[in-house]
């Protein structure tokens, strides 16, 4: 699509280019020569507009299957999401709770409506669903993102406020992973530090935005 758009955009230049031409060799010219170059002008025009059109079109966003409101299942969650709209660049963009965020439109489907009425929706406790704490030590780099992800996201729909990180101290890389990934999430209040008797460089407390 960026690629059409960048020749149709190119195409439409020259065309402006080309009529600028024209139109300053029928003022210099009279009689048949002139009539036939205003025909070529008019030719333009017409390629202009038709240009301008498929310019148009190539500025939609792609059409989906899925639409603002729908309720689908991302490939490899549990969650089902919600979905926001469909982005210029084709991807659609989603929300589980508080977390958004964008996939590609093959990597979700739509969810299955469940078979029984719902009950009404509640806040859960987070002591009942979710643990207050996570395990990534002695965790590959790629696991412990994984598993840190899907935590992440379950901590957020359970109502979490506060969670302890356990990553270790041994070469500081689990913990840079787990820095890293705290600072580009939105629903992050603040994280720091475990006390020297609850773990210190070892573990890294994060409390959730209420």
């Amino acid at each position: 699509r960026e690629s059409a758009r960048d020749a149709i955009a190119e195409a439409i230049r020259e065309m402006r280019e080309k009529y600028r031409e024209l139109l300053e060799a029928t003022a210099k010219i009279s009689g048949s020569k002139r009539e036939e170059l205003l025909e070529q002008a008019r030719q333009i025009e017409e390629q202009f507009a038709d240009a301008s059109a498929s310019l148009a079109s190539a500025d939609k966003p792609p059409e989906t299957a899925f639409q603002p409101g729908d309720t689908v299942q991302v490939r490899g969650r549990t969650q089902p999401a919600t979905v926001l709209e469909v982005q210029r660049n084709g991807s659609v963009a989603l929300q589980i709770g508080a977390l958004r965020f964008s996939v590609k439109p093959e990597d979700i489907v739509p969810a299955e409506q469940p078979k029984t009425k719902p009950k009404p929706t509640r806040r859960v406790t987070p002591t009942a669903q979710v643990a207050t704490e996570i395990m990534l030590r002695r965790l590959h780099v790629e696991d412990a993102k994984e598993v840190l992800e899907d935590y992440f996201d379950n901590a957020i729909l359970g109502g979490l406020h506060k969670a302890r990180i356990v990553h270790g101290k041994g070469d500081g890389i689990l913990r840079k992973v787990v820095r890293d990934f705290l600072s580009h999430r939105p629903e992050v209040d603040k994280y720091y530090e475990a006390t020297a008797d609850a773990g210190g460089a070892g573990v890294t407390i994060v409390e959730f935005k209420k």
